[in-house]
């Protein structure tokens, strides 16, 4: 759709979708210190809207609003999954709030370690004399 109707082949609204609208995500990793996935990407997306002033003739954007939230301005705290054997870094990934339509996008790694200090029983059974050695 033109911005000018008179002017079909002057600027188009579409021209103008990323001054308009904002996607911004924030993706948790979940990896082992090899690099190996342990799980799939957790992503959380919020998105924004403004309205715009554009020069009919020209297409120059003449004035730009503040972004609006759609949804909130804030990505919740996440809490990693605990894995048998393994020590997560972080243990949490904070909330962040006061997100924008101009934040970055955000992305984050949890790291899961093998655990270094572990122990294990082990019991040797001795089946000629039936008893545990």
């Amino acid at each position: 759709t033109p911005v000018n109707p008179d002017n079909p082949n002057g600027p188009k609204l579409g021209d103008y979708q990323s001054e308009t609208h904002a996607t911004v995500t924030e993706t948790v990793h979940y990896v082992k210190a090899n690099g190996d996935k342990v799980k799939g990407d957790d992503v959380q997306s919020l998105d924004f809207t403004r309205s715009i002033t554009v020069d009919a003739v020209t297409g120059k954007v003449l004035t730009t609003e503040a972004w609006t939230p759609v949804q909130g301005t804030e990505f919740t705290v996440i809490t990693p999954a605990p894995l048998a054997g393994y020590t997560v870094d972080p243990t949490q990934i904070e909330a962040v709030t006061g997100v924008s339509g101009d934040t970055a996008s955000i992305t984050k790694t949890v790291t899961y370690t093998p655990d270094t200090n572990t122990t294990a029983t082990v019991t040797y059974h001795d089946d000629t004399e039936n008893k545990d050695v």
